[in-house]
């Protein structure tokens, strides 16, 4: 069965796209996806519930600010989406770690560094959106038929799509 392309015009697909931008990165990183919606709830239209794994509290906090860019940039990269289709939550998110990564840091010019920060971040979660593209659109796929996937569901259609990433 041949799978419909994705349109930005359907707000459940911009949401597919979305949370499997956010998972589909997430693993790329190594870190642990537990399950990702597209179910809304009182305040998201989706989600991805996600472990960062780093070393240390820092690398943690690089990691997820990576992933709560990825929702963002694969509707950017996968649906040639300008706009900010529902990531406010992901953006108070961000704002919270970088935040927190300037807080513990020794730079004196905060905002350049927490400028620097996000473009890298944003960078990093673009790149990982086009190696994984074809990816994202399996895992949305499958989020649109079921509404929810788990974590081993997720690894079953990575490893299925690219032999593991």
């Amino acid at each position: 069965m041949t799978e419909r392309k994705l349109s930005a015009r359907s707000l459940l697909d911009e949401t597919a796209i979305h949370e499997s931008g956010h998972a589909v990165v997430a693993r790329a990183l190594g870190v642990s996806v537990a399950q990702l919606t597209i179910a809304p709830e009182a305040d998201t239209l989706g989600s991805v519930d996600f472990t960062a794994t780093g070393a240390d509290w820092i690398a943690r906090a690089v990691e997820s600010g990576i992933v709560m860019c990825a929702g963002r940039e694969a509707a950017r990269v996968l649906l040639a989406q300008a706009h900010n289709c529902g990531d406010d939550w992901d953006r108070e998110r961000l704002a919270a770690i970088v935040d927190r990564l300037i807080a513990a840091s020794p730079k004196t010019d905060k905002r350049k560094f927490r400028s620097r920060l996000l473009a890298t971040m944003r960078s990093r979660a673009r790149t990982l959106v086009r190696e994984h593209s074809a990816t994202i659109e399996r895992v949305a796929h499958a989020l649109l038929r079921q509404g929810h996937l788990s974590g081993a569901e997720l690894d079953a259609l990575i490893a299925t799509q690219e032999g593991g990433l």
